[in-house]
This record gives structure tokens, C-alpha cells and sequence, in this order.
């Protein structure tokens, strides 16, 4: 084998990897959008009084450009604070909503906005560009790694949130 037969396998490993990742973050991402509609569902169900968003908006802005930057965390964070047990229907406006959320925003911007421009360099043709392209893609995944960790932290707290809360309304 020669070294052209080996950067076509390779070539094809990381395009299948592609594919793979693509799928499961479409996935994931379809799942999430249905939990955070059924979330906002759940805490108006709850008795929460006084939301903003609606449960398709809460899944709506995630498609809408420059609103999609700040919106959705808003929506996040209204379910969140609106799924605490302990506050009244109206209460729960008032209170202070924990730094996981910031942190889990934060990183999923961030790790956009790297594989944007990860993606920006691989275009450009340029091995040296590709090169750090393949840099920022690393630094990418590592962030949306961490993104999706919190994630799974932000989602089970307002599960547990909500859980509790329809536990003391029985």
C-alpha cells in the first residue's frame, strides 16, 4: 500500500465519522427540542403562572437568526425557574437562576462559534489553513463536549425540579 492508498482510507474514515456525528446531533437536538416544548408543557401544568414563552416558542427560536443567540437561553432559564417546588405561581419570577445555566450557554455559543470558524478555514483550500482548522476543531469538540455535559446537568435539574414539584401538589 502506498501512502495515497492510505490517506483514502483515511479520507473515508473521517467522512463516515462526519456522517455519524451529523446524525447524532441531529438526533439529540430533535430530542431536546421535543423535552424542552414538553418541559415549558409541564410547568405551566404545574400551576406556574406569568411565562413568556410559549412551548413552541420555546422550540422556535432556536431557528431564528441573531434571536437565536439569546432567546432560547431565556426560555431555559424562565423553565427552570418556573419548575422550582417551592415557589408560589408567581414567585418563581423573582428568583435567581443557578450559574449551570450561563455555564451550559456559554459553552454551546462558544463551540458554535468555534466550528464556524473551524469550518470557515476548511474552506479556504490552504494547507495551512486546513491545519488550523484541524486546531480550532479540536479546541470545538472539546467545548461542545462540555456543552452537551451541562446540558444533561440543566435538563436533569428541571426534570428533578419538576418531579418534586408534582410530588408536593398530590
Amino acid at each position: 500500500m502506498g501512502d495515497g492508498t492510505i490517506l483514502t482510507y483515511f479520507d473515508v474514515f473521517y467522512t463516515l465519522c462526519g456522517f455519524a456525528m451529523a446524525g447524532i446531533y441531529l438526533t439529540t437536538s430533535m430530542v431536546f427540542l421535543f423535552w424542552i416544548n414538553r418541559a415549558n408543557k409541564n410547568a405551566r401544568a404545574l400551576g406556574a403562572l406569568g411565562m413568556t414563552f410559549t412551548p413552541g416558542w420555546c422550540v422556535g427560536w432556536w431557528f431564528i437568526p441573531i434571536a437565536n443567540l439569546f432567546k432560547p437561553f431565556q426560555a431555559v432559564r424562565e423553565i427552570y425557574l418556573a419548575s422550582s417546588p417551592t415557589a408560589t405561581p408567581t414567585s418563581w419570577r423573582v428568583s435567581p437562576a443557578p450559574s449551570l445555566l450561563g455555564l451550559w450557554w456559554g459553552t454551546w455559543l462558544i463551540g458554535n462559534i468555534l466550528s464556524n470558524i473551524e469550518g470557515r478555514l476548511a474552506m479556504q483550500g490552504d494547507a495551512e489553513l486546513l491545519q488550523a482548522s484541524s486546531v480550532v476543531g479540536i479546541f470545538a469538540s472539546l467545548v461542545g463536549i462540555a456543552a452537551a455535559f451541562t446540558a444533561m446537568q440543566v435538563v436533569r435539574q428541571i426534570n428533578d425540579r419538576q418531579n418534586r414539584k408534582a410530588g408536593k401538589a398530590k
